[in-house]
């Protein structure tokens, strides 16, 4: 199975609703999907798009 991490930032919860939403979408296509946000020191690398 397809692993992915939902990586996000809020202030005010909206962005980690979003985030929520796309990680359940995920899960409906197969992939496990878990929404976190960063933490310094645990991720050598990201991938972020705009």
């Amino acid at each position: 199975m397809t692993k992915m991490l939902v990586a996000y930032a809020t202030k005010m919860g909206a962005t980690r609703d979003i985030a929520e939403t796309v990680g359940d979408e995920l899960a409906r296509a197969g992939i496990e999907a878990r929404c976190s946000t960063p933490r310094p020191g645990t991720t050598s690398a990201a991938v972020t798009r705009q």
